[in-house]
């Protein structure tokens, strides 16, 4: 099994999920389908991922790729494991009344 831990990039997957949140929520960017923000996720991770390397003198590798693609999409993936709890801890409250 591979371990996906090394390739996260806590800063990363900050800077994407805030940038995934002002996509979602910007009205101008309402064109921009949900099915698309985790793809131009991946793409600003490897982005930042790729920019880090550079400013840090380091050599662009697969793994410096690897770490921006997963950092991206673990991202969409908190943020939907976020939504899902709190819709789900909602529905719960609302149940229990």
């Amino acid at each position: 099994m591979i371990d996906l831990s090394i390739y996260i990039n806590t800063v990363i997957v900050v800077i994407c999920g805030c940038i995934g949140l002002g996509i979602k929520h910007i009205s101008w960017l309402e064109s921009l389908a949900n099915e698309y923000i985790p793809v131009v996720l991946l793409v600003i991770g490897t982005l930042l991922a790729v920019g880090d390397a550079v400013m840090n003198k380091q050599t662009i590798t697969l793994n410096v790729l690897a770490s921006g693609m997963v950092s991206g999409l673990i991202s969409t993936g908190a943020h939907q494991l976020i939504q899902q709890s709190a819709d789900k801890l909602a529905q719960n409250k609302l149940s229990d009344k």
